[in-house]
């Protein structure tokens, strides 16, 4: 089932960057949604759902953004009843990005982002992850960098130029750091969370989707 009502598909958000329109994309899949609506426990990736986290969470949700907000349908399906119950809030498709990567379609971001000023927050093995070459890479902690959020928000403001790209690959905190920035810069800065999208492109194997990337990337460098 779903409940998208926003169209906001990858060639919208390829446009966007191309034109230097900027925009904010936040993602709720089933471990933010957990987050929210006050589930104990960690996702799968090992970050802990944090009570003040939840908080933001639950007010964003409760809220009615004015970017974009994607929704996982898995985290729908599980929690269904109470999204249903949200009603100042319209959902677009949370997996844009990672369909694009199935489909072979990401080397253009790729392109369009070596372009662009970029503030990459992320762990540290991103540290050579030369499909983008940021112009910042803010490290944050592999887990839990909710416990550093206080310290990597303050270095990430420090970095903020007009126009630039912020790329999240920051768990549960992204959509935190997207939804108080937006409300600072709003639409001075381009902001999107991305998830895992980029780990197959540094090797690294965490969803299930993942391995045949990797596979396809390995052939790809043997026939060069």
């Amino acid at each position: 089932m779903s409940k998208i009502t926003v169209k906001f598909e990858f060639q919208d958000l390829l446009g966007k960057l191309v034109n230097k329109d900027n925009f904010s994309f936040a993602r709720f899949g089933d471990g933010e949604l957990n987050c929210a609506f006050g589930k104990k426990g960690k996702n799968c990736d090992g970050h802990e759902y944090f009570t003040d986290m939840s908080e933001y969470l639950l007010k964003i949700l409760n809220s009615k953004p004015e970017y974009y907000v994607g929704l996982q349908n898995l985290g729908y399906n599980i929690w269904m009843d109470r999204i249903n119950k949200l009603t100042d809030i319209d959902f677009c498709d949370a997996d844009i990005l990672h369909k694009a990567s199935i489909k072979n379609k990401f080397e253009s971001v790729f392109e369009i982002l070596k372009k662009r000023d970029v503030i990459l927050i992320a762990p540290e093995y991103f540290k050579n992850f030369n499909k983008i070459k940021p112009t910042h890479h803010i490290i944050i902690p592999e887990k839990n960098c909710w416990l550093s959020k206080t310290e990597i928000f303050k270095n990430l403001e420090t970095k903020i130029l007009e126009n630039c790209v912020v790329l999240y690959s920051a768990s549960m905190m992204s959509n935190v750091f997207i939804d108080l920035l937006y409300k600072k810069y709003k639409n001075t800065i381009t902001q999107i969370d991305c998830g895992s999208v980029f780990d197959p492109y540094i090797g690294i194997n965490k969803r299930k989707y993942h391995q045949s990337i990797i596979d396809r990337l390995k052939n790809e460098n043997n026939s060069i």
